[in-house]
């Protein structure tokens, strides 16, 4: 967009050529993504001219090392877009120790959401010197909860009923939370 109001400005103000030559959007999307790493600088041209201020203007050296940054972050945008070419096929060995760590961390949530905990899930247990449950809990803690339990169930370690009871049970004590314009606060007691 940056390009064509340029091009436009040079043409009227400047050459006065050309002036009934235009591409559509689409037109020049399609050639700018036959070369993915164009279509990057081309999208991201404020942060390209904003670097190559920064290096123009700027006498401190980490104001221009600041500059180069955003001159390359497009070709850093490129290069992390692109598909990765590993396949991650873990033996068997590899897959029972996740499986393990996997029904290791869902046990916190079948330990400690219950029915003393409002079904909502404590924010940490203390171990040491004496195990105790800290009973606060946040969004954050909550919204981990319900995709734990989805994926629990998508892992097949609680039956599909289980998860409904589960989710029910946490979203009718999120309904009768206080909330501010609709918004959960930052902590609850459970």
């Amino acid at each position: 967009m940056t390009d064509a109001m340029v091009r436009s400005l040079y043409r009227m103000l400047v050459s006065k050529k050309k002036l009934l030559d235009w591409r559509t959007a689409s037109q020049t999307e399609k050639v700018i993504k036959s070369n993915t790493c164009l279509y990057y600088y081309v999208s991201m041209l404020a942060s390209v001219l904003a670097g190559l201020a920064l290096i123009l203007v700027s006498n401190v050296i980490p104001l221009k090392v600041l500059g180069i940054g955003w001159i390359l972050s497009p070709l850093v945008c490129y290069a992390i877009s692109k598909e990765s070419k590993w396949e991650i096929n873990p033996n068997r060995k590899s897959k029972n120790v996740l499986k393990r760590y996997i029904r290791d961390m869902w046990s916190y949530f079948q330990d400690y959401v219950d029915k003393e905990n409002h079904f909502l899930p404590p924010d940490h247990i203390v171990l040491s010197p004496v195990e105790r449950v800290v009973n606060r809990t946040s969004p954050t803690n909550i919204g981990l909860y319900l995709v734990s339990i989805l994926a629990a169930a998508d892992l097949r370690l609680i039956s599909p009923a289980e998860m409904k009871n589960r989710l029910e049970q946490t979203l009718d004590t999120l309904e009768n939370l206080p909330k501010y314009k609709g918004h959960l606060y930052n902590w609850y007691d459970t």
